[in-house]
């Protein structure tokens, strides 16, 4: 089985540990893959370098985390970088339950990414069942369980129980990350499975969060990387690979 986190940060931003490191680690904690959350506004050809060298050892993806303002400042930030990394999340950071509607409802959003008390107490089972109707992945990012101050990780383990009860029931697919943002940080797949126990997610669900769920986000991305594919589920056949096929 194979394991992803989809969620750590790096020098390239506001991590303290520059990539390589993260991926060494991460490598030897047993992931097979994992997302820089970096480029919210650094280009990610910093990061094509790394890619190549760790291309046989470890599966890597550029992502930009979104915490507009409105959902008209969400779609302008969507139309920059949708063609410039593999995954777009957003974050909301208010009570603004709006954006996370559009969020949800716009194909080019791949994560709707709570990590904060204040976005764990935006968000309800309908919000939990339109992402599961619309293939928006949930992102239960556990950091807080870790470096929250007790008073503040009390409400947050709460709050997310009472959210991961939810997704749970609506059925919707969420993944768990670490939110690292220093090789400290960093958690092998067994140590965020556990987390999530903390919160009342079941192991079964819990692993799925971080091996198929992100699987089935790895396929779409590579989906929209191939120039033949058309639309979900509709690809268009290249004649040398239809003679490869004996067709």
């Amino acid at each position: 089985m194979k394991f992803y986190d989809l969620g750590i940060k790096s020098s390239l931003s506001i991590g303290q540990d520059e990539p390589e490191v993260m991926l060494d680690l991460a490598i030897e904690l047993g992931y097979s893959g994992i997302a820089f959350a970096d480029f919210e506004n650094a280009q990610p050809k910093a990061i094509k370098k790394i890619k190549k060298e760790y291309q046989d050892k470890c599966t890597l993806f550029t992502r930009a985390t979104l915490i507009p303002k409105s959902a008209d400042d969400m779609k302008k930030s969507l139309k920059e970088l949708q063609n410039v990394v593999d995954i777009i999340a957003v974050r909301s950071c208010s009570e603004e339950k709006n954006i996370y509607v559009n969020a949800i409802l716009d194909k080019r959003v791949d994560i709707i990414s709570l990590s904060e008390l204040i976005e764990f107490e935006c968000l309800d089972y309908s919000h939990f069942k339109m992402a599961k109707d619309n293939g928006t992945l949930i992102e239960i990012s556990t950091c807080g369980l870790i470096l929250k101050e007790r008073f503040q990780r009390s409400k947050l383990m709460r709050l997310m129980y009472k959210n991961c009860e939810q997704i749970v029931r609506a059925n919707a697919p969420f993944i768990i990350t670490s939110g690292a943002e220093s090789k400290w940080e960093l958690r092998a797949p067994k140590e965020l499975v556990a987390l999530a126990g903390l919160v009342k997610i079941p192991e079964k669900q819990a692993t799925s969060a971080l091996s198929s769920y992100p699987e089935i986000l790895i396929h779409k991305i590579q989906m929209r990387r191939d120039p033949n594919c058309i639309m979900a589920g509709v690809r268009v056949v290249p004649p040398e690979e239809k003679e490869n096929n004996g067709h």
